[in-house]
């Protein structure tokens, strides 16, 4: 474990890792958070997607989930039903449904409910959602894109003035100099309702933290950026694997990372990753859950919104 550490092309620390030959490779699938993690460090990358291990929830990630689906319910009601209260009942009711995730993983629900609800009461200040005309919620794209397994679940899709728009709720403010990934997330979702017959012609962002209202056109260049970057990603992600070596890359993320006490960048004299010492540790920390990764099951977006984290 005391491989050289180098400078990445971001400019930030990183180092090559050997993992553990006993955990098999699997094929790779793919969703629009898993490729802003390979991004971020495909060694965690590996950790979630080869490894099967799931974070467990922080109050940012318990927050968006939440909100995202009294949203989500919001959203199924005819115009005239979609008020506060109804998203009020929603909330509460997913935050009830994930009280005992919350209470294992140590996070304190009374500060998640009111991040939860600051969020709720941001967001009747950016829209009101009797004028939406909504084409669907949580729609789920894939099974393939740019021909790689792909999956992702649209927020909202609804009918714009030149065809249609692909929304997407951030719980925190907008940081311009962030934008990229999450742009790059609304368009890949926008090339497969496309492939899917939708005449996708914008994307938005609505965050949730500020009460700030993003849009951009959708055009074949973004299209073409995102899926080309996605292929780059995979081919990057395969070769890694098949030489048992990952990338760990420093970031601002590292602090709010799970993986932080066991990876050989951020600490010394750790385990190798994957092997039964690694994998004893990692079981301590509370919340972290331990499966097999199912094929083409991506990262949900809904519980990795990383918009307030920078």
């Amino acid at each position: 474990m005391s491989a050289q550490i180098n400078q990445s092309r971001y400019g930030v620390p990183e180092r090559t890792v050997a993992v553990d030959p006993g955990v098999s490779a699997k094929e790779l699938s793919w969703s629009a958070s898993s490729l802003t993690n390979f991004e971020q460090c495909p060694l965690k990358f590996w950790w979630s997607k080869v490894a099967g291990w799931r974070e467990g929830p922080s109050i940012a990630t318990a927050a968006g989930t939440s909100v995202h689906t009294a949203l989500e319910e919001l959203f199924t009601r005819e115009a005239n039903e979609r008020t506060p209260e109804v998203a009020d009942q929603a909330f509460a009711a997913a935050i009830e449904n994930s009280r005992a995730d919350l209470i294992a993983a140590q996070v304190p629900i009374d500060d998640v409910v009111a991040k939860g609800e600051a969020s709720l009461q941001m967001y009747w200040q950016i829209e009101d959602p009797t004028t939406i005309e909504v084409q669907g919620v949580e729609i789920k794209v894939g099974p393939e894109l740019g021909e790689l397994p792909f999956v992702g679940f649209v927020d909202r899709l609804s009918i714009s003035a030149t065809g249609s728009m692909v929304s997407d709720y951030k719980t925190g403010v907008a940081k311009p100099k962030y934008f990229g990934p999450y742009f790059r997330q609304q368009y890949l979702y926008a090339a497969a309702l496309q492939n899917e017959g939708y005449d996708v012609t914008e994307i938005e962002l609505l965050f949730l933290g500020d009460g700030r209202r993003v849009r951009r056109p959708v055009y074949q260049a973004a299209l073409d950026r995102a899926i080309g970057t996605l292929q780059t990603s995979s081919a990057q992600a395969t070769a890694m694997a098949t030489k048992g070596e990952w990338t760990a890359r420093q970031s601002a993320l590292c602090s709010w990372c799970s993986f932080e006490s066991v990876c050989p960048l951020r600490r010394t004299r750790v385990p190798v990753p994957g092997s039964f010492e690694s994998d004893e540790r990692l079981a301590q920390i509370p919340g972290m859950v331990h499966r097999a990764p199912s094929a083409n099951e991506p990262i949900d977006p809904a519980i990795t919104d990383d918009s307030e984290l920078f």
